[in-house]
Formats: structure tokens, sequence, C-alpha cells
């Protein structure tokens, strides 16, 4: 919680920004590692339309996923997320 609040309070740019296609690769090796449904990976933008439970689950395993990571790999990931959210409006 505490990676997630400092980059976005205090959001700079990573240091050298990823392509979605390589930040997808690192969160799959942990959703992998962690044992999670890489199928629920491929939903993620969709979670506020699923139902509840599907929904719910797949965030949660979207969040530990990221938590599982190293702070620093989870920060580089996070960071790319939020620079190419950014990027597409």
């Amino acid at each position: 919680a505490d990676l997630i609040e400092s980059s976005v309070s205090n959001p700079s740019m990573p240091p050298k920004a990823a392509s979605i296609d390589e930040i997808i690769n690192i969160i799959a090796e942990s959703y992998q590692k962690n044992g999670y449904d890489l199928q629920g990976l491929a939903k993620i933008d969709q979670v506020a339309t699923l139902p509840p439970a599907e929904g719910c689950k797949i965030a949660i395993d979207f969040s530990k996923a990221l938590a599982g990571m190293e702070q620093k790999q989870a920060a580089y990931v996070i960071k790319n997320l939020l620079y190419i959210s950014s990027q597409q409006h």
C-alpha cells in the first residue's frame, strides 16, 4: 500500500519508459510464480464490468502479484503503468 501511495502522491517518470509488453511480461512472471490464473491478467482492464466475485478475485490476484514483487521492481511496474495510462488520454 505504501508503495502504491508513494507512486501516486509523488509521481515521477520511470528511469526508462517500458513498453506495455515488457510490463505485462513482468507481471505475468509474478502471476506464474504465485500460481495465479493468467486468464485473470488478461481481464484486468475489464475488472469493473465483470461479475463482482470474478472482478474481486482478479483485482486481488493482481494486487498480490504486485505486492509479491521485490519493491524496486513493483515500483518500476507501477510507475510505467501510470505513465502508459497517462499517454492514452
